[in-house]
């Protein structure tokens, strides 16, 4: 039973009991008391629950922070106005606000909403609901407006920066290193876009520092690129070839030298191997194992128990590259494509270059085949769009097919660094996961803002750089997600049962045209023209209820007291 539903039944029961004993007294007033009490029972009901009135929806002008002095001009002193923080404005019929949803909360006719400015910051966007928003922005920023670069990062794999500026012409752009030594420079084509690469070999946090300068290199922007430099895990794998060819060499050589442990079973003739450690490929074995590299000879020379053990240790977590040195068999095609992996033989080999590489034509050297993209994940592209390499999950692990024979070339031409990105991303991505899964972190933290951290474990908390700690809050969800609001820019820390981690946090005024970016982009997809059904059903004020209520009262009780004195 609802409030509303037991207070109108409590004021019927004592209006009924009222009147019966009036009625049951032999006095002329009878009636007239009757009908009071009953007038008074359903003014009292008014008073509680007064009736609601369907009005027609308001569109509320909403002026956010970055709005330009024109659009401020222009403004309808007639019209609905409400002043996000942040914005400087003239004028008492404008209505200031410490944040979107209390104006809502004073407003709720508002069914439309037209947005003035940079759009509307992360703590506001959940407010607008179902409402209908047009979006106006001010004068777009200078400087960086996209950036993609990674937040963590293997040591000596090179990783790289991209990204898109406006508002500046013949400009470029420089990779800083935590010295303050140029690392790489790039000039910003037409489109405004831009990329470069660099390469961190010693692990721990790293703050690399991205400038923009214009054509009287002048500085524009500048932002901090945090990077947490990790060690590699160690993988344990089996490198197994049916034949001695440079790929194998090369790449057991890269594996060992990035610390894993690696064994190897190559066939240099009929009946005569070359063995680097024991292999057995027996289920206990198979478990232990991380990753599997086979090429199609030395899959051929299996036996089917062997074939079989590997089918379900795949299906168990084990990571396994089908590497392809010659055009396999008919038999070995059949067993792979049962395995998801179907290839097909190719009109023209692909003479396109690598997307992975500048000076190295990566697949220039490979059979004759292609990779039949049937739900397959691309692991290496050729500049046209063609599968050089992809992978596809099986249970819980995961199998590729690797078609070039020349990416040892890498090595030979002293990209080394090249090469141990190429392969150490193929490492990380068909290896068993083992270890701790990492929560995920913020990519771009900023001093005063809110932010959240999920996947943690409860009793989480926050270390700042003085090392004055700050406990967090996790929600008992699956997501596991806490809210953080950074008041010491640099690195941070996150802790929690599992492990340390450490969060950079950006200062308030840095990266001030990506900000604004970010916050225009989320508001575009916030943009809904058509205003939805909507009516506002507003409840009357209570208090000419209770007066009618009182005028009723006061006289009934007067007179009762007069008729139970004079009885």
């Amino acid at each position: 039973m609802s409030l509303q539903l037991a207070c109108m039944v409590l004021i019927g029961i004592a209006c009924a009991f009222g009147a019966y004993r009036n009625l049951v007294q032999a006095t002329r007033w009878r009636w007239l008391l009757v009908a009071g009490q009953l007038l008074g029972a359903v003014l009292l009901a008014l008073t509680l629950f007064p009736p609601s009135m369907v009005q027609a929806p308001q569109t509320l002008l909403v002026l956010t922070p970055g709005v330009d002095a024109k659009q401020l001009r222009d403004l309808d002193a007639g019209q609905l106005t409400v002043a996000l923080p942040g914005v400087e404005v003239a004028g008492d019929w404008i209505m200031r606000t410490p944040d979107f949803a209390a104006a809502l909360r004073t407003l709720p006719r508002v069914a439309a909403l037209r947005v003035l400015g940079d759009g509307l910051p992360a703590r506001d966007r959940d407010a607008v609901g179902v409402r209908a928003l047009s979006f106006e922005p001010s004068a777009p920023p200078i400087g960086f407006v996209v950036l993609d670069f990674p937040a963590a990062v293997d040591s000596g794999v090179l990783w790289r920066v991209g990204g898109r500026v406006e508002g500046v012409f013949s400009a470029h752009v420089e990779l800083l290193d935590r010295a303050g030594t140029r690392a790489a420079t790039a000039t910003v084509d037409e489109q405004g876009h831009f990329q470069l690469s660099a390469t961190s070999r010693v692990p721990g946090t790293e703050t690399w520092r991205l400038r923009l300068l214009d054509a009287n290199e002048a500085e524009v922007d500048v932002v901090s690129l945090p990077l947490r430099v990790r060690m590699p895990a160690a993988l344990r794998g089996v490198i197994l070839a049916g034949a001695p060819d440079a790929e194998s060499k090369y790449l057991r050589r890269w594996a060992l030298d990035a610390g894993h442990q690696i064994g190897s079973e190559i066939r240099l003739s009929r009946g005569i191997e070359q063995r680097g450690e024991s292999v057995k490929l027996e289920p206990a074995s198979l478990a232990e194992m991380d990753l599997l590299i086979v090429d199609e000879r030395a899959w051929a020379g299996l036996s089917a128990r062997e074939k079989q053990d590997i089918g379900e240790a795949i299906r168990s977590g084990l990571g396994v590259l089908l590497r392809v040195s010659a055009k396999p068999s008919a038999a070995v095609l059949a067993e792979w494509r049962e395995l998801g992996v179907n290839l097909q033989a190719s009109a023209t080999k692909d003479q396109a270059q690598s997307t992975d590489t500048a000076a190295i034509n990566l697949g220039q050297d490979r059979p004759a085949l292609a990779i039949v993209d049937a739900g397959l994940v691309p692991l290496l592209r050729a500049e046209d769009g063609t599968l050089l390499a992809a992978w596809h999950g099986v249970g819980q692990g995961r199998i590729g097919i690797w078609l070039p024979r020349d990416s040892f070339r890498l090595q030979l031409a002293g990209q080394g660094s090249r090469y141990g990105t190429l392969w150490s991303r193929v490492f990380s991505t068909l290896a068993r996961a083992r270890g701790t899964r990492e929560p995920q972190l913020p990519h771009w933290a900023r001093v005063g803002e809110r932010t959240q951290v999920c996947g943690l474990q409860i009793g989480a908390d926050v270390i700042d750089p003085a090392g004055t700690q700050f406990a967090l809050l996790v929600e008992p969800s699956d997501a596991a997600c806490a809210s953080w609001w950074p008041s010491s820019a640099g690195w941070n820390r996150v802790r929690d049962e599992n492990g340390t981690w450490p969060v950079f946090v950006h200062t308030a005024d840095e990266g001030q045209s990506l900000h604004r970016a970010e916050t225009r982009e989320a508001t575009r997809q916030l943009i809904e023209p058509e205003i939805p059904a909507w009516t506002v059903a507003t409840r009357l004020p209570r208090w000419p209820w209770f007066l009618a209520w009182l005028a009723i009262s006061a006289p009934l009780w007067w007179l009762q007291r007069k008729l139970a004195a004079r009885a």
